[in-house]
């Protein structure tokens, strides 16, 4: 193994620089992980954390990664976990001990908002501007390029 990848084995299962909290996982190789502060302001950490480089470590380093993960909330896209039924969704809370949750991302913004455990849907303020057009729709605004400014909309 290399040493960038043995780096990111250790940074990755490093809990002090992390904390509690909620753990997004990313299988986006080039995908960065990163942390900051919950965006519904309960004080825990949200950390976007990129399983495809933490399945390059080798096994006792793969299994204190997994084992990093007992007791924090497991996040993926709404994409993806919404072809989950409730029943699967348990099935992997209760299989890493850790609740289930979405997060939502954009290639211009990275994380644009996730979901708090109580059920509700929180928005990056300081990256993105989220308009409610109708029930149906929600128009999001990617703020931190100003010189392009780029919007993004449902069909």
């Amino acid at each position: 193994m290399s040493s960038s990848a043995e780096y990111r084995c250790r940074k990755a299962t490093t809990t002090s620089s992390v904390g509690a909290g909620i753990v997004h996982l990313t299988l986006h190789v080039p995908g960065p992980s990163q942390a900051m502060a919950a965006l519904w302001g309960d004080g825990r950490t949200l950390t976007k954390w990129n399983l495809a480089r933490v399945w390059q470590c080798s096994g006792p380093e793969f299994r204190r990664a997994v084992r990093w993960l007992d007791g924090k909330v497991l996040t993926g896209k709404p994409t993806v976990l919404d072809l989950l039924d409730a029943r699967t969704q348990a099935t992997v809370g209760v299989g890493l001990h850790c609740l289930v949750s979405s997060l939502y991302t954009l290639a211009e913004v990275d994380v644009a908002g996730s979901e708090c455990p109580d059920g509700g849907y929180h928005l990056e303020t300081e990256s993105v501007h989220g308009e409610i057009v109708d029930d149906d729709d929600v128009v999001l605004k990617p703020s931190a390029n100003r010189a392009m400014p780029l919007l993004r909309c449902s069909d």
